[in-house]
């Protein structure tokens, strides 16, 4: 039967996405064929397609636009090569009298249509690939699936492919000496890599996601199979990927884990190789392939119990504080973060019986989230900022100190002071007087300037020991110079005049100028008692502001606290109204109910 333009236009661009590789000339030669065929046969334009494909395929034909001459291909096999086995009409595998001649035949046509689907694909490996299958349209969609990773048809000397499902190759390197016996090379498979030509069971599929779930339990199942069938539905490939993806997920973890499968059982033999090469992955054997498995299959798991929520992890998923207490990576993200939200930067270990030791920086950088570890980095800074200034502080003190014992040096007090001069070594008239510890005539500026400076030294080392992160430059003070010294007096002379100011004074008027020292010296008692109490003053200043601080941080720690708090009632004071509607809306439908039921159970009146 004939078919209108619009659905021969359909088929037509159908065929041409079925055999990409043929020219659209030729194809409507093809397809044209096929038609005038299915309108003398009767047919409907379901086998119009199949059979312009096997037209198409056909090698007297192939990609020749100028040949007319395209043979007349039995319809049914063209209906065999694409169409599902499960129709015992078409293909009749489960008859055990087939005819050996009807299936090879079958098996040739499947070949051919295959070849002209890819035909850069290797022959041998679609023929693998058409006996492996369950059905030749199954082969096809499965090849499909690859995206052209599949073996390429070779150009030199033909070489058998013979890696199915097999953990081991065996390829011959030489070809043309097939005859001669040489032993042949074993290729072990790398189980890290995605390798399209791995067959697989349905119990291998059923179970890797399970086992990729249980190993990223914080993972959602829908991120799981997205990574699985990007990975070529490989499970070791998978597990890498999410690997990675863990380390800085783009989407929000669970909440809640996922349940953990510490053993399955199963009949499926891949499964229990890859599940090998997996452990030898944990376990730190590099690759993954089957050599190292078979070193590790017998040894023990090797997994850690977490100190803090005491279930078993492998050794890449563990951090440890400095004293070597072992954490999962898990515990020691929460609690971090719970400090950090504490505006704390000292990570301390876990362990319960007290470890005050911290974490180094190099596990920290493992366990947290780039985000949170950003934040981390500006809380230290800011702490290192508080420790400068208060640093700064420390000097202004410590100079202080200093120049207290410096002032401390220049004033001295005597008890005789103005009451004579019978106390002094040496008399006025310059005579000596043994046993007398005052000195009269001395050089009190040198004697002052020496005092000083022995007072400054021993300040400066005293300041040195309590604070030696303090520079030298940051605490020197400038001790005086000492004036030349005067003119020693004449022993046993006693002037009749003294020089005072612009003044010659007389010799008993030096009484007079003492007392006029002892007031100036006075005055120099007072500046320095004010002094002393300006520095207290600074001293309570800056107490006052460090209690500010202390005080402004801890009420925002409170209102932290608080807000956790309003957040926690508004929730439940949320779910109380949702449970308030709820009950409401029940109690409606059991009145309604119950309305109705009274309303049944009323007699009906007869209508007269």
């Amino acid at each position: 039967m004939a078919v209108n333009n619009e659905a021969n236009n359909e088929a037509l661009r159908l065929l041409g996405q079925l055999l990409p590789h043929h020219k659209p000339p030729f194809l409507q030669v093809c397809f044209e064929r096929a038609n005038a065929q299915a309108v003398a046969r009767g047919l409907s334009i379901d086998n119009i397609v199949p059979l312009a494909m096997q037209f198409a395929l056909d090698p007297d034909n192939n990609d020749n636009d100028n040949n007319e001459d395209v043979n007349d291909i039995s319809i049914d096999n063209a209906i065999i090569a694409i169409t599902d086995d499960n129709d015992p009409d078409l293909v009749n595998h489960a008859n055990a009298n087939n005819d050996p001649q009807d299936q090879e035949t079958l098996a040739v046509d499947s070949l051919s249509f295959a070849s002209g689907l890819f035909p850069d694909a290797d022959p041998d490996w679609l023929e693998v690939q058409l006996r492996t299958a369950e059905s030749p349209r199954d082969a096809v969609d499965k090849i499909f699936e690859l995206n052209g990773a599949y073996p390429k048809r070779q150009t030199g000397p033909k070489r058998k492919f013979e890696l199915l499902n097999d953990d081991v190759a065996v390829v011959n390197e030489n070809p043309a000496a097939a005859d001669v016996k040489k032993p042949k090379k074993l290729v072990k498979r790398d189980y890290t890599k995605i390798d399209p030509l791995y067959e697989r069971d349905a119990e291998y599929f059923s179970w890797c996601p399970i086992l990729l779930a249980s190993n990223f339990r914080h993972c959602p199942k829908t991120q799981i199979n997205a990574v699985f069938l990007r990975n070529g539905k490989q499970l070791i490939p998978a597990y890498l990927a999410l690997d990675e993806i863990m380390k800085d997920p783009p989407f929000k973890p669970k909440k809640t884990m996922s349940p953990l499968i510490e053993f399955i059982q199963t009949e499926s033999g891949i499964l229990e190789k890859e599940m090998e090469a997996l452990d030898a992955i944990k376990n730190g054997v590099v690759g993954g392939s089957e050599n190292n498995v078979a070193d590790t299959a017998n040894e023990e798991s090797g997994d850690i119990e977490c100190g803090c929520c005491y279930m078993e992890w492998p050794m890449e998923k563990m951090t440890q504080c400095e004293d070597g207490h072992l954490f999962c990576l898990e515990c020691a993200r929460r609690a971090a973060e719970n400090l950090i939200g504490l505006r704390k930067t000292a990570l301390t270990c876990l362990e319960s019986g007290g470890c005050k030791y911290l974490f180094p920086r190099v596990e920290i950088e493992r366990f947290l989230t780039p985000a949170v570890l950003a934040g981390y980095d500006r809380l230290v800074q800011e702490e290192n900022l508080r420790i400068a200034e208060a640093a700064k502080d420390d000097v202004l003190n410590v100079r202080h100190k200093i120049e207290e014992a410096m002032t401390q040096a220049l004033l001295r007090k005597c008890g005789k002071i103005i009451t004579g001069y019978d106390h002094f070594a040496t008399l006025p008239n310059g005579s000596q007087q043994p046993g007398k510890m005052c000195v009269l005539w001395d050089n009190s500026e040198e004697r002052n300037v020496k005092e000083v400076e022995e007072a400054a030294k021993k300040a400066t080392e005293e300041a040195k020991l309590l604070n030696p992160d303090v520079e030298d430059d940051d605490i020197h003070v400038e001790v005086p110079v000492a004036p030349p010294p005067p003119a020693a007096p004449t022993p046993n002379f006693m002037p009749a005049f003294v020089p005072m100011g612009n003044q010659m004074v007389g010799g008993g008027a030096v009484q007079n100028a003492a007392v006029q020292i002892h007031g100036r010296m006075a005055q120099v008692r007072l500046a320095h008692q004010q002094h002393q109490q300006v520095h207290a003053a600074e001293m309570d200043r800056h107490r006052q502001i460090l209690e500010a601080l202390d005080a402004r941080r801890a009420a925002a720690q409170m209102r932290q606290v608080q807000d956790a708090h309003r957040r926690e009632q508004e929730e439940l004071a949320r779910q109380d109204a949702m449970r308030k509607q709820i009950l409401d809306r029940a109690q409606r439908v059991q009145n309604e109910v119950a309305q109705g039921m009274r309303i049944a159970k009323q007699p009906k009146r007869s209508g007269r």
